[in-house]
């Protein structure tokens, strides 16, 4: 609803870069969660003495923003590089590697899951 606004506000963007912007943040939440899921699983604060512990001491979420934010990183410098005529392909190509790497791990978290928790 904010970037429709804002594609109102500041026509400065044509509504397509507007949809693959919201797209690409949809998708990288999605992903950034699938991440942290998988940290998570490989890592668990499996021990804590209060139901807060075993949030506020963990540092999966921590790692997991951190590992967001440097791809956030990357590929703003990747697109800030590229010529103006190859943006619009390289942000398709940016989402559909996103979405390509979130199906993998979902498809993945099953089994990755039973072979971690099988040393419990």
């Amino acid at each position: 609803a904010m970037l429709i606004a804002f594609y109102f506000v500041f026509p400065i963007l044509p509504f397509y870069f507007v949809l693959l912007i919201f797209l690409t943040s949809v998708v990288g939440i999605i992903l950034g969660n699938y991440i942290g899921i998988y940290i998570d699983i490989f890592h668990p604060k499996l021990v804590w003495e209060q139901e807060a512990a075993a949030v506020k001491q963990n540092m999966a979420g921590f790692i997991s923003m951190l590992g967001g934010m440097a791809i956030a990183v990357g590929m703003g410098v990747v697109l800030f590089f590229i010529p103006q005529e190859f943006i619009l392909y390289a942000s398709l190509g940016i989402l559909l590697l996103m979405i390509l790497f979130a199906v993998l791990l979902y498809r993945g978290i099953g089994k990755f899951a039973q072979a971690a928790f099988a040393k419990y």
